[in-house]
């Protein structure tokens, strides 16, 4: 049976990490014009703006 090594589990979390923030990064790209008119539309709802 082959022994892990603490910095192979640190590499792996980073990859996971980097993952998921190029997720993130892709859904607010492709989401970024209705996220943009929902919050001037939210922040226009507010009386005084």
């Amino acid at each position: 049976m082959r022994r892990r090594l603490p910095a192979q589990s640190l590499v792996e979390y980073g990859l996971i990490i980097l993952f998921i923030a190029l997720a993130v990064v892709a859904a607010l790209t492709a989401l970024g014009g209705s996220l943009v008119d929902f919050y001037q539309s939210a922040a226009g709802s507010f009386p005084g703006s």
